[in-house]
């Protein structure tokens, strides 16, 4: 496997001088978690309990059945599996024998899966479902963590030590329908970001963390099981869906920290006003981020919950850049997403011409140096090059600008879609259904959504396809549902490019002037 290393390693003195960068991996972080705790409960399901114990026993059982299928360091496995005690077994089991972890969702299609394990060369995919004849890689299924054979108290296994410099993870990006980026971490360059939050926003083993968004996703891995693990608190399911079970749960095992997408506030808060007196909460701390938030939902969170919102911003290539403070004001939780990380160097740059912008209320680029910043995309030398330069300096693609000393995010150059806390490429949902018959040309499109942030808007110029016809579709090609558009919408015509490109800021803004006809 072809590792491309664009961070500035000589500046890796300096990270490890300041205590940005240490020796700390995340099965480290486990093994000495379990060492402290023991048989105190790690995770807490829905009928099922599982310790720090039992959770280090299954990675370390797992570890060495890895390692027995022939998995070897930098070997790149792929994990399926749903939220829950097992993806943190499994993440630690492979990160711990030095091999490379890569999540998908669990709502990833057979094609999804067959298009990382081909490209990425893995033999192993662990998940708890059957693959598809499809996916040339050995499928280990496992069953939930109390059913796995626990492996030896120590681990990572004797004499194999892991480096916190080596390649960790690789998480796709944008869908996996093209050809996805595959964002490469290392341990520092992961557990950074996690240092830098836990410095400014402490966790102890006496605090409840709630697990809300999706583990494949750095929302519910590196800023809620991993900031877990560390400090030892105990995470708890709480689901997604149905927010008035959400604030049960939340309510019966004493939620005291958790992300929430704006989608999951969005819904928690409003359900909770249509309830008044039901529930009574013991959260202090929620961590927002992965889409815009609404002013009056992190506004209403402060009001009626008594708790500290920190508003985040951040990629997989950079973890979590800025957050805000404790004590910053509402004002500026509700309406900017914080100062830098400690560690990381942030500017914004003029997208014309490359000049640094400080003004007060000027729009610029967010770019950002420092110990966040991931090492390069996976066997894509150009898409590294165009993003992460040569000194170390990320060009995120999104527009910002200062507010009291703190940013705001305004935009985007790139074009991707942020639904309730999923990134989502248009060109990738257009490639799966310009094949439907008679819908003619597609263009995909983001449109504002009170709820998810932005919806998406499938546009064609032919035949307007049923909801249920596109749903057929994605099952017969092996799609996941998440690529589902939430509207289908006509066009009369489809303004283009000198190239013949569609131009898709001017069929949104057609969309947007519209009547919401069509709107599934």
């Amino acid at each position: 496997m072809v590792m491309l290393v664009h961070q500035p390693w000589r500046r890796a003195a300096e990270f490890y001088r300041r205590g940005d960068w240490q020796s700390d991996t995340f099965p480290g972080l486990l093994r000495a978690t379990a060492g402290r705790l023991g048989d105190r409960v790690a995770y807490v399901q829905e009928g099922s309990r599982t310790t720090w114990s039992a959770l280090l026993g299954a990675a370390s059982g797992l570890g060495r059945d890895l390692q027995d299928r022939g998995v070897r360091p930098s070997e790149v496995v792929v994990i399926v599996l749903r939220d829950g005690p097992e993806i943190v077994a499994a993440t630690a089991a492979v990160q711990g024998i030095g091999a490379v972890a890569a999540p998908l969702s669990h709502s990833a299609g057979p094609e999804e899966i067959a298009t990382v394990v081909s490209r990425t060369g893995a033999g192993v995919v662990l998940t708890d479902r059957p693959l598809d004849d499809s996916v040339s890689a050995d499928a280990v299924l496992l069953g939930p963590v109390s059913t796995w054979e626990p492996g030896a108290a120590e681990f990572p296994p004797a004499g194999f030590e892991v480096s916190a410099d080596d390649v960790s993870d690789i998480m796709f990006t944008s869908g996996t329908t093209g050809r996805p980026k595959g964002v490469m971490n290392t341990a520092n360059t992961k557990l950074a970001g996690v240092r830098g939050f836990l410095a400014e926003h402490p966790l102890t083993d006496a605090d409840v963390v709630g697990v809300l968004p999706p583990m494949s996703h750095n929302a519910g891995w590196l800023y809620t099981a991993v900031p877990a693990v560390a400090a030892g608190a105990t995470l708890v399911a709480v689901g997604r869906g149905d927010p008035v079970q959400m604030l049960d749960r939340m309510e019966r095992h004493r939620v005291t920290a958790a992300f929430m997408v704006p989608t999951h506030m969005h819904d928690l808060v409003t359900t909770y006003r249509q309830h008044p007196g039901r529930w009574d909460l013991s959260l202090r701390l929620i961590i927002t981020g992965a889409a815009p938030s609404q002013d009056e939902i992190v506004r209403a969170a402060v009001s009626d919950w008594g708790v500290t919102v920190v508003s985040m911003y951040g990629m997989i290539e950079c973890q979590g850049l800025t957050f805000t403070r404790a004590g910053d004001s509402v004002d500026i939780m509700a309406r900017t997403v914080g100062r830098a990380c400690p560690g990381v160097t942030l500017e914004l740059v003029d997208p014309d011409t490359g000049q640094v912008v400080r003004q007060e209320g000027v729009v610029g680029e967010v770019v950002a140096a420092g110990p966040l910043n991931f090492v390069g995309y996976f066997e894509d030398e150009a898409a590294t090059g165009s993003t992460l330069t040569r000194d170390g300096w990320l060009s995120t693609g999104d527009l910002g600008r200062w507010h009291d000393g703190s940013l705001q995010i305004v935009g985007r150059r790139k074009e991707v879609i942020l639904r309730g806390g999923m990134t989502l490429s248009p060109e990738d949902i257009e490639r799966v259904f310009a094949e439907v018959p008679r819908v003619g040309d597609v263009v995909v499109v983001g449109l504002p959504d009170p709820r998810l942030g932005e919806r998406v808007c499938l546009a064609v110029t032919g035949e307007l396809p049923s909801r249920e016809e596109l749903q057929v579709h994605l099952r017969a090609r092996g799609w996941g549902s998440h690529l589902l558009p939430d509207d289908i919408r006509p066009l009369t015509e489809l303004p283009r490019t000198d190239l013949g490109k569609p131009k898709r800021t001017a069929v949104r803004a057609m969309l947007l002037e519209a009547a919401p006809a069509g709107a599934v």
